[in-house]
């Protein structure tokens, strides 16, 4: 019999432990978890990775640049050598890449 491994990390108590999946950060407004959460009394994630990062980074980055989306665009990747068919220049300035958001929150 094949194991259903998709809910292992998930304890049946009621609680909601759906709030790290990235899908929650889809929407425009700002998404905060309950608290607390694994014994956390404030929690921000990042989803993902570099220019698809999401969670609230990507909450972040919308408030940073109206023109957030384009920054995000494949179509918009800038001049590049790369020999693997995956991988992008991205034009998201570094500044607000996701490791300089988790970075600035560390310090804060």
């Amino acid at each position: 019999m094949k194991q259903d491994l998709s809910r292992i990390a998930w304890r049946d108590d009621g609680n909601d432990y759906g709030e790290e999946e990235g899908d929650r950060y889809a929407g425009e407004g700002r998404y905060a978890f309950s608290t607390p959460h694994y014994g956390f009394d404030h929690v921000d994630v990042v989803t993902e990775h570099g220019d698809r990062a999401g969670g609230h980074y990507l909450q972040w980055f919308r408030e940073q640049r109206s023109d957030w989306r384009e920054l995000r665009d494949p179509a918009n990747q800038l001049p590049h050598n790369y020999k693997c068919p995956q991988a992008i220049r991205t034009p998201i300035p570094e500044a607000l890449y996701s490791t300089s958001c988790v970075r600035n929150q560390a310090c804060d």
